[in-house]
């Protein structure tokens, strides 16, 4: 393959390529710089014909679906007639094959620990959806590690997607001696094809041993090395198993091993078949005491935590049912099980957010979740959601504060400075938002959601055409469904709230919210149809004229917030909305039984107080059990005058005395 690229050319007007970096049988990779921001990037090139071998948009069209600390992004991809440019992630770092040839090979205790950082990227890749990604490739020259120590994956052009009712892959592809048997021949790839070739990998690591030199074949580890432990080598040996039954099931199963690799050590077994000590001192019973209660420890431990993770699937069942509350019960029997780690409390957190309680989410995190643990405070995902349910209340100064401390935790991660320039812009810390966009750029992070942000600056300073327009650009630049998401509310923020100065603003509300629905990923999003029943019911309320039209809208409105409903969301300002509809549409029996949830839920809100006062007063007035519902008003009315913080004088309270005095 002749050189695509040379050293100093300048690509795309921006890359300045520094020097070539790897080179395979269809692709050869260089290191260039963007010459304004001063970020490195790798570009891998491959000619188009090479196609007719294999899919070369296979690695662009899987890793932009991905994020996963262990993975590259990709940043641009750029065709012409004859060749096609990948701009990915330069993972800094030694491929393990150059570092095999400077040590020949690596401690077992090293070994271990990669091969676990390895099976976490493969246990999420296999637990994508809605097809599993099974990567195909694995040997020591696609693995980075990186200059802190940790393992980086690359080179995803061989991946595919796991589907259960394919019988075979479309493609074989794969590196001779790591490749396991299945992808010589017509079955399908599946999880423990991935397995088999971390198997190889992990024999060339420990061993130094190549399996395409002598002696050509997979033998036992510690023929080797006899200080290596019987437990590397039976998980080697079950990976590298020839028929895919006998080989680990799943990642997670040869995880477990690797983290419990003692119990396969023969003292281990021999002291575990004892059902006595014979020995002659004290010293001997007490040290085999503790060996045994430690190992009794580890055990329960690895039990308690295997107990926990199907508890935390046992919620995550519920919550996609639609079970919020049998989902917090499990999450929080999971957190009762196993206090010291996260997941759950985060899960728990998750599910109010997702269910617009922020109230609840933000007095759970920071009452239930920082203070069980300190290290729970410096968990930047728990303080991102913190900072999106403060952001949602408009409590924009804490969203900031809660954003600031996220990426400062993590500085890698694009919606932490996103999230924090808008709540900048929102607070009206126009200066600091603007200094957030040249820190994106700085630090070569997705530029796509820069037009968000100034979308947000352009709309604080009531400059909306230029606003929709950015917020407009980033919808079509980025891939980031989230940044899509809040720009497409943004939009419809901007006619909800200037209805007195835009033309239709709830029409162009509703227009932008269903093509949101349209264009997202993620369907019926539960805050997008909320807005929706909203700006229904505005739209509603400007076609009071024209009965079917107003009917329609309510109609729409209506199904909105039923859908919420039956998602799960339990909140008094739901079955408010509920309420208010069905009265409107003179569903009186609905919308009293809505009112009385909302009451329920918030017993000390007035307003459903007020609200079924009101509901009662309007029957009443109509002759619907006049006599009933009078006193029902009246009982009503009189717990609001007792009751009321504001006392009488409130203005609601005044408007009220006069519609029942009317009723009299």
């Amino acid at each position: 393959m002749s050189e695509f690229l040379k050293e100093g050319q300048l690509f795309d007007e921006k890359y300045k390529i520094i020097k070539q970096i790897g080179k395979g049988g269809m692709s050869i990779v260089y290191l260039a710089e963007n010459i304004r921001l001063g970020t490195k990037w790798a570009i891998k090139v491959a000619r188009k014909d090479m196609g007719e071998k294999v899919d070369l948009l296979a690695e662009p069209n899987i890793l932009k679906n991905l994020k996963h600390e262990a993975l590259p992004r990709i940043i641009d991809i750029i065709s012409n007639d004859n060749r096609i440019y990948i701009v990915e992630d330069y993972i800094e770092g030694t491929p393990l094959n150059v570092e095999l040839k400077n040590q020949e090979k690596f401690s077992e205790k090293i070994v271990v620990e990669w091969a676990k950082q390895i099976c976490n990227v493969l246990e999420y890749l296999h637990k994508q959806k809605p097809n599993p990604i099974i990567y195909r490739d694995m040997k020591p020259s696609n693995i980075i590690l990186s200059k802190n120590k940790h393992i980086k994956l690359i080179d995803f052009g061989i991946a595919r997607e796991y589907k259960e009712e394919s019988e075979g892959d479309t493609t074989y592809i794969g590196t001779k001696g790591y490749a396991a048997p299945e992808q010589y021949g017509k079955a399908q790839s599946d999880a423990r094809t991935d397995i088999y070739s971390l198997g190889i990998t992990l024999y060339h690591l420990i061993t130094g041993k190549s399996p395409l030199e002598p002696p050509y074949e997979i033998k036992p580890v510690r023929e080797f090395d006899k200080n290596l432990s019987e437990g590397i080598e039976y998980i080697i040996n079950k990976c590298t198993k020839q028929d895919p039954l006998q080989r680990y099931q799943s990642v997670n199963e040869l995880l477990s091993d690797l983290n419990n690799i003692y119990k396969f050590n023969s003292e281990y077994k021999r002291i575990k078949r004892r059902s006595f000590i014979k020995t002659g001192t004290l010293t001997a019973v007490f040290l085999m005491f503790a060996l045994l209660t430690y190992i009794g420890y580890l055990k329960l431990e690895n039990e308690k935590l295997t107990e926990y993770n199907s508890i935390l699937a046992e919620g995550k069942k519920y919550e996609s049912e639609n079970k919020n509350n049998e989902a917090i019960a499990a999450f929080s029997t999971a957190n009762n099980k196993v206090s010291s780690r996260i997941d759950g409390y985060k899960e728990i957190a998750k599910l109010y957010l997702k269910s617009m309680d922020y109230d609840k989410c933000i007095n759970y995190i920071n009452n239930e979740v920082f203070s069980k643990l300190d290290d729970f405070q410096n968990d930047d995902e728990m303080l991102y959601i913190l900072g999106t349910a403060q952001f949602e209340k408009k409590d924009y100064e804490n969203a900031a504060i809660s954003f600031e401390k996220a990426k400062e935790i993590n500085e890698e991660e694009i919606n932490y400075y996103r999230d924090l320039a808008v709540s900048y812009a929102r607070s009206n810390k126009l200066d600091l938002a603007q200094t957030i966009i040249k820190d994106i750029k700085s630090k070569g992070l997705d530029d796509s959601v820069t037009s968000y942000i100034s979308g947000e600056i352009y709309s604080k300073k009531n400059d909306f055409d230029n606003a929709i327009t950015m917020y407009k650009k980033c919808i079509n630049e980025t891939k980031d469904e989230d940044a899509k998401k809040k720009t497409f509310i943004s939009i419809a923020e901007i006619y909800r709230d200037n209805s007195d100065k835009i033309k239709d603003s709830a029409t162009k509300e509703v227009e932008i919210l269903e093509q949101a629905n349209s264009q997202l990923t993620e369907k019926n999003n539960l805050l997008i149809q909320e807005m929706l029943g909203q700006a229904y019911f505005n739209k509603a309320n400007n076609y009071k004229e024209v009965d079917k039209e107003y009917k329609d809208n309510l109609e729409k409105s209506l199904g909105k917030f039923n859908m919420l409903v039956s998602s799960g969301v339990n909140n008094a300002q739901v079955y408010s909305n509920l309420g208010i509809i069905y009265q409107y549409l003179e569903q009186y029996e609905k919308s009293e039984a809505s009112y009385l949830k909302m009451k329920e839920l918030s017993p000390e809100d007035m307003h459903s107080y007020i609200r079924l006062t009101v509901l009662y007063i309007e029957m009443a007035n109509k002759g619907i059990d006049s006599s009933e519902n009078y006193q029902k008003a009246k009982t009503n009315y009189n717990y609001i005058i007792q009751h009321n913080p504001k006392g009488a004088n409130d203005p609601e309270i005044l408007q009220l005395s006069v519609l029942m005095k009317n009723l009299k």
